[in-house]
């Protein structure tokens, strides 16, 4: 039963952190973006790279709180 909630507790996790990633990347392209249909390419493009830095991030920070445990 604990190693079930590690794992839950891992993946909410790597939800949380991987959505804020991919939040924080689609304010950027708000942001940054030149407005109209532009901006929203942005939104969508910046998002979508901030999902694919926060993933392995996400993994990073499982791996490594594992460690301290």
């Amino acid at each position: 039963m604990k190693r079930l909630r590690v794992e839950a507790h891992n993946d909410r996790r790597l939800v949380v952190v991987t959505a804020l990633c991919a939040g924080l990347g689609a304010i950027y392209g708000a942001v940054m973006g030149a407005g109209g249909a532009a901006s929203w390419w942005a939104v969508l493009g910046y998002g979508f790279v901030g999902t694919i830095i926060g993933v392995p991030a996400a993994f990073v920070i499982n791996i490594s709180r594992g460690l301290f445990d």
